[in-house]
């Protein structure tokens, strides 16, 4: 990934200006943010768009633009066959779709490849991996890493963005290249990583309540059971 990063890190200098273009979930917002800061602080002029999907409409807005480079945060993998003509960046970790020629086009198949060079994307897909082995944010972090390596400090948005994306579930753990993620931002200081019990509510919900609602795990005889949760802190003391 850190390879297509630089190569992205590169167009992205080159660009007199960029849309960012990001989902409106918890790993859009958090990846438009890394990739907005990232620019920032290159000093490349950006604005930021949230959308709620990323349809042939937003695709023909963003061209009717004249948009110097367009840069698909946590979308766009979905949507390349619609990307045609537009000079664009995507870091997206859904499962890309085929590009198909498109008629005009078909004639002419060496202008068709010239034209998929203008569409640059990073994607764990394309490295043999999965979905959950890094979120967009996490993609937006490989750029802005690659922009500049000071950037490690935004490994912290990243992580909520992959956490958001429940990319921790399966394993119970960070893995792929969210560890590698977690462990800049070990080393940068602004994340501190420890092992516990993931129980939902911790800081929000009664204890009793929190513990009527753990699923994950599932507590046997207390999980769902209200009065047992009650009656359980009552006997400890609690």
């Amino acid at each position: 990934m850190e390879a297509v990063a630089r190569e992205i890190a590169e167009r992205l200098r080159a660009a007199p200006s960029v849309r960012i273009v990001t989902h409106i979930d918890t790993d859009g917002i958090t990846g438009g943010a890394i990739a907005s800061e990232s620019l920032d602080r290159a000093g490349i002029q950006h604005e930021v768009a949230f959308v709620k999907t990323l349809d042939e409409a937003v695709i023909a807005d963003i061209k009717r633009r004249g948009t110097p480079l367009a840069w698909f945060v946590d979308l766009g993998a979905g949507m390349l066959h619609a990307l045609q003509g537009l000079d664009a960046v995507v870091t997206d970790h859904h499962v890309p779709t085929a590009r198909e020629v498109p008629r005009a086009l078909r004639g002419d198949l060496i202008r068709f490849a010239e034209s998929q060079d203008r569409v640059l994307m990073l994607n764990p897909h394309l490295e043999g991996e999965g979905s959950d082995v890094a979120s967009g944010a996490g993609c937006a972090y490989a750029v802005a890493k690659a922009l500049d390596p000071k950037n490690t400090d935004l490994a912290a948005i990243a992580i909520v963005g992959a956490v958001g994306d429940v990319q921790d579930q399966e394993f119970r753990r960070l893995s792929g290249y969210n560890r590698t993620i977690l462990e800049d931002g070990v080393a940068a200081g602004v994340v501190a990583a420890e092992i516990d019990l993931r129980l939902f509510g911790r800081e929000t919900r009664p204890a009793y309540k929190m513990l009527q609602y753990a699923t994950d795990p599932w507590i046997p005889r207390l999980s769902g059971n209200e009065e047992a949760c009650i009656a359980f802190l009552l006997e400890l003391g609690i």
